[in-house]
This record gives C-alpha cells, structure tokens and sequence, in this order.
C-alpha cells in the first residue's frame, strides 16, 4: 500500500459483526505490482539503518477518526490526541508523488525483498496497521472499491490470510504487529515533530482539510533520530552523508520539491554542527 492511498478514514462502526466477516483471501500477484509499489512506503525507524543509502527519508502526518472503541485505543497508542480526532506520523521512504518504487525490478519484484530489507509496511499490504486487526475487512472492502479494484491478488486463489477477525497467515500477523510495535517507539519522536510545527502555514493548512503533512526531519531531532534507529555514533556520519547524496538526487530530478530542498538544507547544517565539533 502507498503512503499516498494509505486509508484515513471509515465508516463509523457499532457493536460487533465478527460473525458476519466472511474470510479474506489473497495472494500477492506481481503483474499488478504497480498498483501497490508506487513512490513511497513507511518505515519502521529501526528499518532506516539498513535503506538509508537508497531513500530519502521524510516524516509525514495523517489525521485518522476513531471508527469505534477499539480503533480509538489504538489511536491513542500510536498518536495525537487532536479532540475528534488523532494526528499520527510516520517516516516516509521514497517520493509519493511518484508512481513506482526505486525499489521495483523492471520484471515486478523487488529488491529490497531479495536482500531481506523489506519494509513491514510492504510486507503487510493490502492492510492497515492503523486501524485493528478485528475490522481490517473494512479495509479491505474500501480498497478493493478503490486503488486496489484491479488487484490480481484478490482474484482466484483461495489462500486464506484473514478470518473472523484475525490474521490467520503469520507473515502478515507478524507484519502488522511489528509496524505497530514501531508506531509505539516512535510515538514520542513523532510529537516532538509535531509540536515543532504548530503555528506554520502547512500546519493550519493541514489541520483545516485532508491529506499529508509532509515535513524534513529538523536539526535539533537529528540526535533522537539517531538513537530511535539504534546506529552508533560512526555510522551516523554515514547516513548524514548518503541522504545528501540521496536528497540531491531528488531535487535534481525535480527542483519544486520542497520538502527534499527542506531536508537537503537541515542535513547540510546538521554536518556543519558536527564538523565544527569535532
């Protein structure tokens, strides 16, 4: 799933229909790769250590409504409470304004899968760790009325993945609790972000309509950055230098990209700090 068509809202649901879920059976097809592996995916912070290298590496805020108690405990795990409503952030990789992954073979596969990289977020598509395991048919029922209509993976296997309410494949149970797990660690990080913005034009913007509030990560947070990846004090040069590189690769290839040209602009000031350190 793309961090663009990631689901932000459902309908309201009421009492318990775990009975009446009828079992969701899919199998990932890769003729039809494009629909799910466009620009960008969401990282664990802990996934960062190892793709660095090869995305360039945003944060990006969501607003989600609680569609029942479940998902409003679950919100509250994972974001901001906003009244009515709860802002949750994720790192982004890649670019979601694009329509295929970097990471994406010419024959559909990808590489991040063969060198054992893949992020969480793409081994649990066609879900949604933001919403509850007990009502991820909801998703499902959206999606397939959506971006995922012409979804092969769907059509004509009869692999049961889900059913009565949980993951019933154990790549997916692990995928989703793992990506979960990660919303938990970073929960802070992501306020710290937040709170940071409030009173910018993207903010109000974002607080008053839909979508994605995209940002670069600051200066002041390299150093919680560092510590929520979990890479030592050299590696961290490292990756200061290839999301340059990384970055300048981007604004080249598209100079109104403001948020690269943000983030570009914070990493060069936060090797400066360090080079005047040492």
């Amino acid at each position: 799933m793309t961090y663009r068509n990631y689901p932000q809202s459902l309908p309201t649901q009421k009492g318990d229909s775990v009975s009446l879920k009828h079992p969701i059976n899919f199998k990932c097809a890769k003729k039809c790769a494009s629909l799910c592996c466009t620009g960008a995916t969401l990282l664990a912070a802990k996934e960062i250590k190892g793709l660095y290298k090869v995305f360039p590496i945003t944060v990006g805020f969501r607003k989600y409504t609680p569609v029942n108690e479940e998902h409003l405990l679950l919100l509250d795990d994972f974001g901001t409470n906003m009244g009515g409503f709860y802002i949750v952030g994720d790192f982004i990789a890649g670019n979601w304004r694009n329509n295929r992954c970097i990471a994406l073979s010419d024959n559909n596969t990808c590489s991040l899968h063969t060198a054992g990289l893949k992020p969480l977020q793409c081994s649990l598509v066609p879900f949604c760790a933001l919403y509850p395991e007990s009502i991820q048919h909801l998703i499902i029922e959206q999606q397939k009325r959506e971006t995922y209509s012409d979804c092969l993976g769907f059509k004509g296997n009869d692999e049961t993945v889900w059913q009565g309410g949980i993951f019933v494949n154990q790549a997916l149970k692990d995928a989703f609790v793992g990506y979960q797990r990660a919303l938990r660690e970073q929960k802070e990080f992501m306020q710290r972000l937040l709170r940071a913005m409030r009173g910018s034009d993207g903010y109000r913007a974002f607080l008053a309509g839909r979508g994605i509030l995209e940002t670069a990560i600051p200066v002041f947070l390299y150093n919680d950055l560092f510590m929520l990846i979990g890479i030592q004090e050299e590696e961290t040069s490292s990756l200061i230098e290839s999301q340059i590189r990384v970055m300048e690769d981007r604004t080249r290839e598209d100079k109104n990209e403001s948020v690269f040209n943000d983030a570009l602009r914070e990493l060069r000031k936060i090797k400066s700090l360090r080079s005047n350190d040492v």
